[in-house]
C-alpha cells in the first residue's frame, strides 16, 4: 500500500497515516496528475526516522534527517508534488478542490496525539511539549514553522521565490551577496561600544530556538545537472549544476516543488581557486500545522522556548546520552570539557573536521556546537553552570528527596539544576542581551522588559499566544547576527594577555580541537575584550573568504549567498512586503529607503524593481531604529518573535504560575545573575567586566575589570527554604 504521514498538530510524535494508493490511482486515471509525478512518487526514497510512529515521514530524535528507502511509501513531501503538478495546469485553488474531493479530511484526527499533560507536573519536557496546557505542541520540537506573512512561493505551493515583480528571475543569491555585501576596501567598521559575546551570545541562543534541518542527500547538488523551472517560465531561474543522475534514475522532470537541489553557481573566481558550484540543499518541506494539505512549511527541530535545548537537547535519546546519571550531573571529557561526539557520526554528517586520531569532535544538545570555538566555549561553560549548581543542589536535599532512590536523587537534581540554567538563560538575554540589541525603550514596546515594567504575577503568561518560531525570525530576522561576525579571535591569559591569534577563518570552521591549544578560558577572555563589528551591509572580509571557499568546508560556502536563497526556498516575501506586514512605510523607488546612497546604488544595480529585493538584504542595510543595533523591519520580527516567546511560556521564570513557578525567594537571587557572574563561577577568571556585552570606554571608569568577588552571586545555599 501506499501512505503518506501528514504532520498533526505539528508533531510526528502524533501522526495519521492515510491510504493513499486509491486516492493517486483515481486522480492519474482521471488524468488530473501526471504520469511523470505517479513515476516520481513510485521509485523516490522517502524520509524517515526514529520514532515515527510507523509512518513514512519522521524525523531522528537529534542532530539531522535520515533518509531511509521505503519504496513503497509516499512522504507528505510527495504529496505536495502532486498539488504542485495539479495548480501549474489548473491554479492552485482548482487543485485544491481536485484534492479535497478525493480525499476524506475526516480520517485526519485533529488530536495531538500526545500523553495527557500533567498541570501538576513541575519542569519542562523536554521537547517542549505541555508547555501550554491547552494546545501541548505550541513551542515543542520538531514541529512546523509558523509565519507572520504567506509565502512568496513562485507557484504558490512550494517551489522557491525566483521571480520579480515583473515576471523575470531575480538576480542570483551570489550576484547580490558579491555585488551588495561585499566590503569594496576589506576594511570592517568596529564597534566601540559592543563586544564580539554580543554576537556569540546571539549565536548560542539561536541554537536553543531554532533548527531547520535540511532534505539530506548522499551526493553533492554540485554532482547533478539540475535546472530550476517553476511552471510558468521556462527560463531556468536556478543554474546547473553538472550531471542530472538524479532526474536519469528518478524520470522526474525539473518543475518540481520538491526538489531539494537549489546549488550555487559560481561564475567569479575571486580568490583564486577554481570553485564553480556552491552546495546549497533545500530545508525539509512538510505540511503546514493545520490538518490539511496545503504550502510547504519547514520543521523547527528544537524547542521554540528559551529552555537550554542546545545544551540538553531537544529529544528524550539525545538528553539521556548527555547525562552521567548520578547525582544530577551532564557528561563531561577530561579537563571539564565538552563529552566526545560519536566518531560516526561525524564521520557521515561532517559537522567537524579532525586532523589526526588524537582529536575530538564535542557533543552538546544542539550538533552545532563545533561550528566555531567561541561557540563550543560557551557551550562548554553552561555544561560546567549546570553541574556546578547540580553539586550545590545535591548537597542540600530536602529530607522527603535525600531518602529516595539515587535513580529517583539523580532525576530530581537533574530537573532542578536545569530549570535554573534555564532561569539564567532567559534573564541573562533579556537583561542584558536584547536591550542592547533592540534598545531599552523598545522592550517595554514589546512588552520584553523584565522586572519593574509592570507587576510581575501569574497574570504574565497568556496560554492563547502562539510562540512557535516564524519562520521570517529564522529565515532571515535573526540572521542579522552574521553581520556583527568579526573577522577573528584573539585568546588572553589570566592576565589579559594576548598569546596567540585566530584570525583566519578557515581556520577556525569546524575545528574544535583549538579549544585544546588555547583553552575555553582564554578564548571567552578574548570574546568580552575584542569588538564586535559594527552591523550594516558589508560582512567580515574574513569571514567571507572563509564561508566562500574554506577546505575544511569540503568546497566552501558563502554565508550571505546562504541567507538569501534560504529566505527563497522557504518562500520569504519580499523586503518591502515584509515591511507592509510590520505596517511600516512602503519604499516605491530606490531613493526612497531608508539606506546609505552606497547600498542603494548598489541594490540598484543589481535588482530591477525596488519590489525585489530580499528581505535579509533589505533588513541588514537599514539604517539603525531609534536607540537599536538594527533597522526598523527586523527590530519588528524579532520585537514580535521575543515578546511572544516571553508571554507564551508557562515556565517563563518570572511569572510565578502555580506549581511550575519559582518563590519569590528563588526569583530574587535569580535577578542578581550576569554573564560575568557565569564565567567568573566557571573559569579561572580572577577580574572581569562586570557588563561583559559592552567594552571598556576610552578615557571612562565605566566598565573597568572588577575582581570576581565585587560580581554579585547566585546564592544557592537554602535554595529549597526560600520563600
Amino acid at each position: 500500500m501506499l501512505y503518506t504521514c501528514v504532520i498533526l498538530s505539528a508533531s510526528i510524535l502524533g501522526v495519521s497515516c492515510i491510504d493513499y494508493s486509491k486516492i493517486l490511482e483515481d486522480l492519474h486515471n482521471g488524468g488530473l496528475v501526471s504520469e511523470r509525478v505517479k513515476r516520481s512518487i513510485h521509485q523516490t526514497p522517502t524520509i524517515t526516522g526514529l520514532r515515527s510512529g510507523g509512518c513514512p515521514l519522521g524525523l531522528s530524535s537529534s542532530h539531522s534527517i535520515k533518509k531511509r528507502s521505503l519504496d513503497n511509501h509516499l512522504s507528505a513531501e510527495q504529496v505536495l508534488l502532486v498539488i504542485s503538478d495539479l495548480s501549474q495546469r489548473d491554479g492552485y485553488s482548482s487543485a485544491m478542490k481536485k484534492i479535497r474531493r478525493s480525499v476524506d479530511f475526516r480520517q485526519l484526527a485533529c488530536a495531538d496525539g500526545w500523553t495527557p499533560c500533567d498541570p501538576q507536573y513541575k519542569y519542562r519536557t523536554i521537547d517542549g511539549r505541555c508547555t501550554n496546557l491547552e494546545h501541548p505542541t505550541w513551542g515543542a520540537a520538531l514541529t512546523p514553522q509558523l509565519r507572520y506573512a504567506r509565502p512568496a512561493y513562485s507557484d504558490s505551493v512550494g517551489a522557491p521565490r525566483m521571480h520579480g515583480i515583473d515576471g523575470s528571475c531575480l538576480p542570483t543569491a551570489r550576484e547580490v551577496s558579491t555585488t551588495v555585501h561585499m566590503s569594496s576596501t576589506g576594511h570592517m567598521k568596529m564597534s566601540q561600544k559592543h563586544s564580539q559575546m554580543l554576537m556569540l551570545w546571539g549565536q548560542f541562543l539561536d541554537h536553543d530556538i531554532t533548527l531547520t534541518p535540511q532534505r539530506e542527500s548522499s551526493n553533492s547538488c554540485c554532482t547533478y545537472e539540475r535546472v530550476w523551472r517553476d511552471g510558468r517560465n521556462t527560463g531556468a531561474c536556478i543554474p546547473r549544476s553538472s550531471r542530472d543522475r538524479f532526474s536519469q534514475r528518478t524520470g522526474a522532470g525539473s518543475n518540481r516543488s520538491d526538489d531539494f537541489c537549489m546549488a550555487l553557481e559560481v561564475t567569479d573566481d575571486t580568490f583564486g581557486v577554481g570553485i564553480t558550484c556552491i552546495d546549497f540543499q533545500r530545508s525539509l518541506g512538510v505540511p503546514s500545522n493545520q490538518c490539511r494539505l496545503g504550502r510547504r512549511e519547514q520543521i523547527n527541530q528544537a524547542t521554540a522556548y528559551i529552555d537550554g535545548s542546545q545544551i540538553y537537547g531537544s529529544s528524550d535519546e539525545l538528553a539521556w546520552e548527555l547525562r552521567q546519571h548520578v547525582d544530577g550531573l551532564l557528561n563531561t571529557s577530561g579537563h571539564n570539557m565538552l563529552p566526545h561526539e560519536d566518531t560516526l557520526f561525524t564521520e557521515k554528517y561532517a559537522e567537524c573536521v579532525i586532523d589526526s586520531p588524537s582529536e575530538y569532535c564535542f557533543k552538546a544538545g544542539d550538533s552545532r556546537v563545533n561550528i566555531q570555538p567561541g561557540l563550543a566555549s560557551i557551550h562548554t561553560l553552561f555544561m560546567n553552570e549546570h553541574n556546578r549548581i547540580a553539586h550545590e543542589l545535591r548537597r542540600q536535599l530536602p529530607p522527603h528527596i535525600a531518602t529516595l532512590s539515587l535513580t529517583d536523587i539523580d532525576e530530581f537534581v537533574y530537573q532542578e539544576s536545569r530549570r535554573i540554567v534555564g532561569a539564567i538563560l532567559q534573564h541573562i538575554t533579556y537583561s542584558e542581551f536584547l536591550p542592547i540589541l533592540l534598545g531599552k525603550r523598545n522592550m517595554f514596546r514589546y512588552r520584553m522588559k523584565s522586572r519593574g515594567a509592570w507587576q510581575e504575577s501569574s497574570s504574565g503568561y497568556n496560554d492563547r499566544l502562539q510562540p512557535g518560531i516564524r519562520n521570517e525570525f529564522a529565515a532571515f530576522s535573526f540572521r542579522v547576527g552574521h553581520s556583527l561576525v568579526p573577522e577573528g579571535i584573539t585568546p588572553l591569559n589570566a592576565s589579559y594577555t594576548s598569546h596567540g591569534s585566530m584570525n583566519q577563518f578557515e581556520y577556525l570552521l569546524m575545528n574544535p580541537h583549538l579549544l585544546h591549544t588555547f583553552g575555553v578560558g582564554d578564548v571567552l577572555r578574548g570574546v568580552i575584550t575584542d569588538a564586535a563589528k559594527e552591523p550594516g551591509t558589508d560582512i567580515s572580509h574574513h569571514l567571507e573568504k572563509a564561508f566562500r571557499f574554506s577546505n575544511r568546508t569540503l568546497g566552501g560556502m558563502d554565508l550571505i549567498a546562504f541567507n538569501i536563497q534560504r529566505g527563497r526556498d522557504h518562500g520569504i516575501p519580499s523586503y518591502t512586503e515584509m515591511r507592509k506586514i510590520c505596517r511600516l512605510s512602503e519604499p516605491n523607488t530606490f531613493e526612497e529607503l531608508d539606506m546609505p546612497q552606497e547600498v542603494k546604488e548598489k541594490l540598484a544595480s543589481v535588482y530591477r524593481s525596488v519590489k525585489d529585493i530580499d528581505a535579509w538584504t533589505g533588513a541588514t542595510s537599514e539604517h539603525k531604529a531609534p536607540g537599536a543595533m538594527v533597522g526598523e523591519l527586523n527590530l519588528c520580527i524579532l520585537g514580535r518573535q521575543f515578546r511572544s516567546l516571553r508571554l507564551g511560556d508557562r515556565f517563563w521564570y518570572e511569572f510565578q504560575q502555580p506549581n511550575v513557578g519559582f518563590t519569590s525567594g528563588q526569583l530574587a537571587e535569580i535577578w542578581k545573575i550576569t554573564l560575568a557572574r557565569v564565567l567568573c563561577d566557571n573559569l579561572d577568571m580572577v577580574t572581569v567586566p562586570p557588563k561583559v556585552f559592552e567594552l571598556k570606554q576610552r578615557n571612562s571608569l565605566l566598565n573597568l575589570r572588577v575582581p570576581c568577588t565585587e560580581i554579585p552571586s547566585l546564592d544557592l545555599n537554602g535554595w529549597f527554604t526560600k520563600t
